[in-house]
């Protein structure tokens, strides 16, 4: 049953949030949002019910990490990568993505560069990185190798979407790390 309260007041502060957020060009790179005017309560049932995520806290929802801690997780995301790729017998490098075998290996790598992509998007949005934090997330992945990989990323998942398609195959797997 839908919650009716939901397209009354929870869509729309959702819809300032992200409105409030929205680049608009050099002299609006990030959105602030000041003051709730004491509805902390009310955004807390917004963000929880918006997530889908009713059982847990809206602060584990919506509050984010410090920067120090989402470069940790990015270091340990792309050891992981790097990790499968050696275990795989291969090297972490762009043209080596080609060379796992089997549909099984390929979604392991896709999972896994989700979440490498994921963290470096979410490293992206922080207006408060200094230039040292700057340079050690270049140093995890480089720029140019990040952009490589995310070539071979998106080749792999097509061609995986495209076989499925061809054999008919469910791939509920494939379709879940597409």
């Amino acid at each position: 049953m839908k919650n009716p309260a939901f397209d009354v007041w929870v869509k729309p502060l959702i819809q300032a949030f992200s409105r409030t957020n929205r680049v608009l060009n050099d002299t609006k790179p990030y959105g602030n949002i000041l003051d709730f005017r004491q509805q902390q309560d009310a955004v807390d049932t917004a963000i929880s019910l918006f997530s889908g995520e009713a059982s847990k806290p809206a602060k584990e929802i919506w509050l984010v990490d410090p920067a120090p801690v989402v470069i940790e997780k990015y270091r340990e995301a792309v050891a992981a990568m790097e990790r499968y790729m050696t275990q795989s017998g291969l090297v972490c490098e762009p043209q080596a993505v080609y060379n796992l075998k089997g549909d099984t290996a390929r979604i392991e790598f896709i999972t896994r560069f989700k979440e490498v992509q994921r963290l470096k998007t979410q490293l992206d949005q922080y207006t408060d990185i200094d230039e040292a934090q700057k340079q050690t997330i270049n140093a995890i992945l480089p720029e140019d190798e990040l952009r490589s990989l995310r070539g071979s990323y998106l080749e792999t998942a097509q061609r995986l979407k495209a076989q499925q398609g061809k054999t008919g195959k469910d791939g509920s797997d494939a379709q879940d790390a597409i």
